[in-house]
């Protein structure tokens, strides 16, 4: 079994470095490749390639790469990117793959309606969607419990945000979350 590990990491390595090394066209087109035949250790790499000095086509194509995503296991590398980047202001990309993927993302509500309330603008929409979309897997007591939150948050975020809590606001309460 070590052996399996260590196999994993070595090819992980390369992997790294060939991403590291490549120019945004050879990595857009192995990117390409990997929609066939990539595997799960890949994804956390190309996940940070959304927070390196690269052309903004090359984090298009990451983007659009990590919204096919099929297996739930990459939202594991997805949350924890997004925790540890959270104040970075490329953590808005990542946020967005959250809502356009097929991938379910509604035991993280709390850091979605975090993102909501204290990011940049523009990750703050992308969280409100991403929360939008997760309510449907999630419990009329835990959207009324959101909702209590994001009231009594709404006085505390800035005078450009709140008609943004408070929209989230409205949709948790039509989802029945206010009664």
């Amino acid at each position: 079994m070590e052996s399996k590990s260590s196999n994993i990491n070595t090819k992980k390595a390369i992997f790294e470095q060939n991403l590291k090394e490549g120019s945004d066209e050879f990595i857009i087109s192995t990117l390409e490749e990997l929609r066939e035949n990539g595997e799960d250790y890949m994804i956390d790499s190309i996940i940070h390639l959304l927070f390196t000095k690269r052309s903004d086509v090359l984090k298009e194509a990451v983007v659009n790469f990590l919204v096919d995503i099929k297996n739930q296991s990459a939202a594991v590398e997805i949350i924890k990117t997004i925790k540890e980047k959270k104040n970075s202001s490329d953590v808005s990309h990542l946020v967005s793959v959250c809502w356009q993927s097929r991938l379910d993302f509604s035991n993280e509500i709390e850091l979605f309606m975090d993102l909501l309330c204290k990011a940049d603008y523009q990750t703050s929409i992308e969280a409100f969607s991403v929360i939008e979309n997760a309510l449907d897997n999630t419990s009329d007591e835990k959207i009324a419990e959101y909702t209590l939150y994001l009231k009594n948050e709404v006085k505390k975020i800035s005078k450009d945000k709140q008609p943004l809590v408070q929209q989230m606001i409205l949709v948790m309460e039509e989802f029945g979350g206010g009664r």
